[in-house]
């Protein structure tokens, strides 16, 4: 009977010790896992700012791109009377 008591307080002490050894580990783990967590997020995160922010800067160069069209429209449309403008003074057509 005493074997048998030596046996099993030696395997309950040995449980008890991969118990604890398996409690940290599990702790280590939770606390690695909430960290990756947390950088995944602050990641994904500044990655939404960012693709925001690139969307109102594309948004804005649309824009400048369309004033800048309607400019250069405009300026065709100047030189354009002016060359016309131009031949008509040349010709003698309504001479200014």
């Amino acid at each position: 009977m005493m074997g048998l008591r030596i046996v099993s307080d030696e395997w309950v002490a040995e449980m008890e010790r991969e118990n604890e050894c398996n409690l940290k580990a599990l702790k280590s783990m939770t606390k690695a896992h909430d960290n990756a967590i947390k950088s995944y997020r602050e990641l994904r995160d500044s990655k939404n700012e960012e693709i925001a922010n690139l969307h109102t800067e594309i948004e804005a160069l649309k824009q400048d791109k369309l004033k800048l069209q309607q400019e250069v429209n405009r300026l065709k449309q100047m030189v354009r009377w002016y060359e016309l403008h131009k031949v008509e003074v040349r010709d003698g057509k309504n001479a200014v």
